[in-house]
């Protein structure tokens, strides 16, 4: 696809939320979106023969969705009178330009004669989406299924996505996301003593660094073996990813699944990153849909709960969340998955790495930064906890967390090499903070004071660093 339409991708960026957040078009009659100029754009588009310069039917598929859907809102974020006017003086232009998929997105009740399977199956579950409806698991994981065949078209991709996002996915629907990665039985189990699996967002760090990739080479030094994942680069902030910083380090991340088995069981290294490409090569495909529809989908929420392999002992799993509201529904997937320890950490820039600030006590209604949720899996109960996670306590916080610039993958790498091998700062009590809280919360290490001195010691004789570099190593020497 070509680089997403400014304008479209704009109004996309207003419209294309759920309903307590969405702002209409033109309700001022100053604001810089009208919808007047997004339907004139649209019905250029499709006049004339695609071209580099007209939005893409991604685009269109998700801002006619986000339309529909709006028409259930209430309120602020329901349609503006500038919305009205401008669909009613541009309804015959519409009804005769907009191809079938269009028109169909625009107003469902029109119908749509499918000529493919593919569409077939996914036009009695798009029609729910439209009509604001949540679908069981089951069909979820179909309509999944559907957008990720080669002949659905890319207008319906987009409203599957954005549809359900917009309609705040639930339980059901979040299963489906989850298990349409990667199914539960396909997940191999090894014969570690643990396996812990950080969940960070897929579309990097741009402001601040994001040391996870040092930070599982000190759980690994202290004999907890951990997996990583992501991918490459992703919408909508594409910043700096742990796939980038391995390839600035000279490694490589294009192994399989077995060759990452192998490392993880491997006592000198205990630790790896998986890139998406390679365990879900067609959800990754959908990585250019995802640029289109602006705004995050269901799998922005949880693919940070993917998990690609278990231990025969002892599973936890790290999860990093910004928006409230979802780190319940994350940890009772974790729980009905059989993990035995579960984090959700509202960290710095939405990771799950604590910030060395002070926190301002968390609300019922808001979640303040290093607010954490999680559960432990004692005697077959779970046993559920939530705090504010304060450095002060323990003599590690600092005020002021550095920006990262330049902000590039180079830099990233440079600053937490030198943060792994003892430079004392920000980033490396952000790692003897971050390593010893989690691990203590997960249930390794029962008291914190001890929790931090394991950390450091694994710091100061160079362990962690050791691990890092064996596994740079180890990848580098991958077939291209």
């Amino acid at each position: 696809m070509n680089s997403p339409h400014p304008l479209l991708l704009e109004a996309q960026g207003r419209v294309c939320t759920g309903p307590h957040q969405s702002r209409p078009l033109g309700a001022k009659e100053n604001d810089p979106i009208q919808p007047e100029d997004v339907l004139r754009c649209i019905i250029e588009a499709c006049s004339h023969t695609p071209s580099q310069d007209h939005p893409s039917k991604v685009q269109m598929g998700a801002f006619f969705t986000a339309m529909t859907i709006r028409r259930t809102f209430a309120g602020k974020t329901g349609w503006s009178e500038a919305e009205r006017r401008a669909f009613s003086s541009h309804r015959q232009q519409l009804a005769s330009t907009l191809p079938p998929e269009l028109l169909f997105l625009w107003e469902p009740q029109r119908g749509y004669t499918s000529t493919t399977t593919t569409h077939e199956t996914l036009i009695p579950h798009l029609q729910r989406i439209l009509s604001g409806q949540h679908l069981s698991y089951q069909d979820t994981l179909t309509a999944l299924s559907a957008i990720q065949q080669p002949d659905c078209h890319d207008a319906f991709r987009a409203a599957v996505l954005i549809g359900q996002r917009m309609n705040i996915e639930d339980e059901e629907e979040v299963k489906g996301y989850l298990d349409t990665v990667l199914p539960p039985e396909n997940i191999r189990t090894l014969h570690i003593p643990s396996l812990t699996h950080f969940g960070e967002p897929y579309n990097g760090a741009k402001r601040y660094t994001r040391p996870r990739l040092f930070l599982a080479a000190i759980h690994a030094a202290l004999g907890r073996p951990c997996i990583l994942h992501g991918v490459d680069t992703m919408a909508p902030k594409f910043g700096i990813t742990e796939e980038q910083i391995i390839h600035e380090l000279g490694g490589q991340t294009h192994q399989n699944m077995e060759q990452t088995a192998q490392w993880l069981e491997d006592p000198s290294i205990g630790f790896a990153y998986v890139s998406q490409k390679t365990f879900s090569p067609a959800i990754y495909a959908l990585k250019e849909t995802r640029h289109h529809i602006k705004k995050r989908p269901p799998f922005a929420t949880t693919e940070k709960a993917q998990q690609l392999f278990r231990s025969d002992t002892f599973n936890a799993t790290v999860i990093g969340f910004y928006h409230s509201g979802y780190e319940e529904k994350l940890l009772d997937l974790l729980w009905e998955r059989g993990v035995d320890a579960g984090l959700t950490i509202k960290g710095c820039e939405g990771t799950a790495i604590y910030s060395l600030r002070s926190p301002t006590p968390s609300t019922p209604d808001k979640k303040t930064l290093n607010y954490t949720a999680g559960f432990r899996n004692v005697a077959g109960e779970r046993h559920s906890f939530s705090l504010d996670a304060d450095p002060a306590q323990y003599g590690l916080s600092l005020p002021h967390q550095p920006r990262l610039e330049p902000a590039t993958a180079k830099e990233a790498a440079s600053r937490c090499m030198k943060a792994l091998e003892g430079e004392e700062g920000y980033l490396y009590n952000q790692l003897v903070w971050t390593a010893a809280m989690t691990d203590h919360l997960l249930g390794f290490v029962d008291n914190i004071e001890q929790a931090i001195e394991e950390v450091k010691q694994v710091l100061t004789s160079g362990e962690a660093k050791k691990r890092l570099l064996r596994y740079i190593e180890a990848t580098s020497k991958l077939s291209v």
